[in-house]
């Protein structure tokens, strides 16, 4: 996981089984966070390369949003990647992806329980907005 700013998650659990590397500081205020690597202060990545590229794979199986996209409820589940030109708002008690989520704007994840890409692996990348994680279980 990489950001060009600062990595922030607030909950009771964080589990992110490789590296979070921030361009600013990463800050994990849970009860029990484990990151197998921290970096702070990592170069800033230009993302509008990456980001072109990011759409192309996530083109394979996605809904695209030209506006801003809100997820409320109890069990929310991405079977495809999500494109929004604009910000990314989940709200609820679960929510599971194995997907892309890509947005121009901002990323939000307001949840009980997180459980991103179990399978393959997953991608959240935000042009030019924030990405943050408020929930008790991210894995």
């Amino acid at each position: 996981m990489h950001t060009n700013a600062d990595f922030v998650c607030q909950g009771s659990e964080l589990v992110i089984d490789g590296v979070c590397e921030a361009s600013g500081k990463v800050s994990a205020k849970n009860a029990k966070a484990l990151i197998t690597k921290e970096i702070e202060c990592a170069p800033i990545i230009d993302m509008s390369d990456y980001t072109t590229e990011i759409k192309t794979i996530a083109s394979e199986n996605t809904e695209v949003f030209e506006a801003d996209q809100k997820y409320h409820g109890n069990s929310i589940v991405f079977e495809k990647s999500i494109i929004a030109n604009g910000s990314i708002f989940v709200n609820g008690s679960k929510f599971t992806t194995n997907d892309y989520i890509i947005a121009t704007k901002d990323i939000s994840i307001n949840v009980v329980k997180s459980e991103i890409g179990f399978k393959d692996g997953s991608v959240i990348c935000s042009e030019t907005g924030n990405i943050t994680f408020n929930d008790s279980g991210l894995i």
